[in-house]
C-alpha cells in the first residue's frame, strides 16, 4: 500500500477514535502499522500517537499509570519536535500534558503554540484558547476569560471557540453570557454532519447544548 494511503488510514482512525473516547484502541491500531512501515514515523503521526496516550492517560485512576503514558507522550511529542522544531501539535501537546497536571510550565507552551499557529496559518483562536484553559486551571479567572475572548474574536465561526467560552461562563454561573452565546454555537452544531454527530463527543455536546438550556431557563425563572 502506498504511504499516502496508509497515512489517510492513520489519520482516518486517529480521528474515529479521538472522536469516541477509544484511545488504547487508536494506539494499538496506529503502532501495528508503524511497526511494519518505520518510515511512516514522521511529524504527524508522532504527534497523533502523542495525542492519544495523553488522553488514555487521563483516563487512568492509577497514578502510576497515568503518569506512564504521559512519559510516553511527553518523548512520542519530543520525536516529533525533532522531526519539526516548529510543530505546534507537539509544542501544545507538552503543553497539554503540563496543563492536566496543572503545572504553570504549560502556559509557556500554549503560548509559543499560539505564536507558531499565528505565525504559519494567519490565525490561532483556538490555541489562544488553550492558553485560557490553562489559566483556567491554575485559578486565573480574569487572564482565562481574556484568553477565551481574544481566541473567539479571531475566529468568530469557530465551533470549539463557543464550547470552550461557554463552558467557561457557566461555570462561572453567567446565564447572561451564556444566553448570548448559545444561539450561535448550536447553530454551528447543527452544520456538523452526521458522522460527527454521532460520535462520542459529537453526543457530548448536544447533552451539553441542553445542559446549557436548562441552565438558562432555571436561572432566568429566578
Amino acid at each position: 500500500m502506498a504511504i499516502a494511503s496508509l497515512e489517510q488510514e492513520i489519520l482516518d482512525i486517529f480521528d474515529l477514535s479521538a472522536k469516541n473516547y477509544r484511545y488504547k484502541e487508536g494506539i494499538k491500531k496506529i503502532e501495528k502499522i508503524v511497526e511494519i512501515h518505520p518510515e511512516l514515523k514522521n511529524e504527524s503521526v508522532l504527534s497523533e500517537l502523542g495525542f492519544l496516550y495523553d488522553h488514555l492517560a487521563l483516563q487512568q485512576k492509577n497514578k502510576l499509570l497515568r503518569n506512564k503514558y504521559e512519559e510516553k507522550a511527553f518523548n512520542l511529542y519530543r520525536g516529533a519536535l525533532k522531526k519539526n522544531r516548529e510543530s505546534i501539535n507537539a509544542i501544545w501537546g507538552i503543553g497539554r500534558i503540563w496543563w492536566h497536571r496543572k503545572n504553570r510550565k504549560a502556559v509557556k507552551y500554549a503560548i509559543k503554540a499560539a505564536n507558531l499557529m499565528k505565525k504559519l496559518h494567519g490565525s490561532a483562536g483556538l490555541m489562544l484558547q488553550n492558553v485560557g484553559l490553562v489559566y483556567e486551571a491554575l485559578g486565573d479567572i480574569k487572564r482565562a476569560e481574556q484568553w477565551y475572548l481574544r481566541g473567539l474574536k479571531e475566529e468568530p465561526n469557530n465551533f470549539g471557540g463557543y464550547y470552550n467560552l461557554l463552558n467557561f461562563h457557566h461555570k462561572q454561573e453567567r446565564r447572561e453570557e451564556v444566553q448570548k452565546l448559545l444561539p450561535a454555537f448550536k447553530k454551528l452544531y447543527q452544520k456538523e454532519t452526521t458522522k460527527f454527530k454521532k460520535t462520542s463527543w459529537g453526543k457530548d455536546i448536544l447533552k451539553k447544548i441542553k445542559e446549557l438550556e436548562q441552565f438558562v431557563l432555571l436561572h432566568t425563572k429566578k
